[in-house]
């Protein structure tokens, strides 16, 4: 079974369930052609790369997207991170920069910046250059019939093990069918984030995002994104990544009992 089917399955129930929000998604197939996109891009520390990445996209989508925002969420950088983005900002009016504390988790920054899009789709995205367009044009042309696209990298030794772990670990505490849960690559449709609240303060703020999705009887699929996305940002020392894993762990342990309570009425 392809990805696609697996991620068409999840959700197969409820779009049953649901005939009315079925039969509007089936006469919004057009929905996509407006190109209405806000951007949300976390960054820290980017100082080097901020400056292009963000001029970038403005360049490279500025023509394509009838009507584009950027999100820039600055998470307590030490650097001059932030000073660049508020005078790239003071040039350009789609530019919208928010500042959140270096104590602030990853979490907490992403749902703060998803609370204040205002298009119709959003791209979530790390401040890493490379973004093709062609990738995100194939992505708009499946919103027609999904209503998310998620991408995935093709990893190897170490890393593809780690996300296999973690797509294992999803679909035995959630049900979910992700192949890369932490691919820097995620399109929405952005009324999902108007109706739900987010609670995750870490990076498994990934997974209820997209538990919550499938729960509310949106559909997804999900796309490679190709060599063009094999850039992988600063590694964090091994006493760093263990403590991340134990972090997210954690989270995904008190949510997904909090799931299972809420399905059987325990609370």
């Amino acid at each position: 079974m392809s990805i696609s089917s697996l991620a068409q399955s999840d959700t197969k129930d409820k779009d049953t369930e649901a005939p009315d929000r079925a039969e509007a998604l089936s006469n919004s197939g057009a929905a996509a052609a407006p190109r209405s996109l806000s951007i949300v891009l976390l960054t820290q520390n980017d100082e080097e790369s901020i400056t292009l990445v963000v001029r970038s996209l403005l360049s490279s989508l500025g023509d394509w997207a009838d009507d584009l925002e950027i999100l820039a969420v600055d998470r307590g950088s030490h650097d001059r991170t932030g000073i660049l983005l508020e005078r790239l900002a003071a040039e350009e009016p789609r530019l919208i920069v928010l500042h959140q504390s270096a104590s602030c988790g990853y979490g907490q920054a992403l749902a703060s910046a998803l609370n204040q899009v205002s298009k119709e789709f959003v791209l979530l995205m790390e401040a890493q250059p490379g973004l093709s367009v062609d990738l995100l044009k194939r992505s708009f042309a499946l919103l027609s019939d999904y209503d998310a696209v998620l991408g995935f990298r093709q990893r190897q030794g170490w890393q593809r093990l780690t996300t296999l772990l973690w797509s294992w670990l999803l679909r035995f505490t959630l049900g979910l069918r992700v192949r890369d849960l932490y691919c820097p690559f995620k399109l929405y449709r952005a009324e999902f984030f108007r109706q739900q609240a987010l609670e995750m303060q870490g990076h498994l703020i990934n997974a209820e995002m997209i538990h919550k999705f499938v729960r509310a009887g949106y559909v997804y699929t999900e796309i490679a994104i190709g060599p063009e996305k094999a850039s992988e940002p600063v590694k964090p020392s091994l006493r760093r990544k263990l403590s991340l894993y134990w972090e997210a762990l954690c989270e995904l342990s008190n949510y997904s009992g909090r799931c299972y309570q809420e399905e059987h009425g325990c609370i």
